[in-house]
């Protein structure tokens, strides 16, 4: 909430207790990790209801959310080898934007998760030895991968709560274990 500039629609730096000026939300700076204030205006997955308020509606967050998704802006400032797989702004390439296309569960736009989960899946991972877009970092590439496929994703990790998306196959069995099987059809 301190860091939501509101003018702007975005996540801004403070520096000296103002918000930084000049601000440009496409530039990768040392203000952000590995990122832009587009990708980590939406990282905050442990509080989605809370960024939805500060956009005052589910209506300003599904644009902003679009926006994202849909923007012709370019990156700009250092060159970040890890923001990659950009779609718009949304950087699939890097941790910090995965949950993103999941937001639109929250706002009850569930055939905008599905569709951009998906366009994602068959954009941006081959059947190859470079067919991750980004940085495979522990692996989390290649999850995001297998929890889309399956049709769900933990929006915020740790929690017990998983987004929906519509799985890739028509069957899915998950063996846990316990011994115990999970069928998703």
């Amino acid at each position: 909430r301190n860091l939501y500039d509101a003018t702007t629609g975005f996540m801004r730096p403070r520096k000296n207790g103002n918000w930084l000026s000049p601000f440009y939300a496409s530039e990768i700076n040392n203000h952000f990790t590995e990122g832009n204030s587009w990708q980590y205006s939406f990282y905050v997955p442990h509080d989605v209801e809370g960024l939805i308020r500060l956009h005052g509606s589910k209506e300003n967050f599904e644009k902003k959310l679009d926006e994202l998704f849909t923007t012709s802006e370019k990156t700009r400032g250092r060159d970040q080898a890890d923001v990659t797989g950009l779609m718009g702004q949304y950087a699939h390439g890097n941790e910090p934007s995965h949950h993103m296309a999941y937001l639109y569960n929250y706002i009850g736009k569930p055939q905008k998760t599905i569709e951009r989960v998906h366009k994602i899946c068959h954009e941006f991972y081959k059947n190859a030895p470079d067919g991750l877009i980004g940085n495979e970092d522990c692996g989390q590439m290649s999850a995001w991968y297998v929890f889309s496929s399956m049709g769900f994703y933990p929006v915020c990790p740790g929690s017990k709560e998983y987004a929906f998306g519509a799985p890739l196959f028509k069957k899915i069995k998950i063996h846990f274990e316990s011994g115990d099987t999970l069928a998703i059809q």
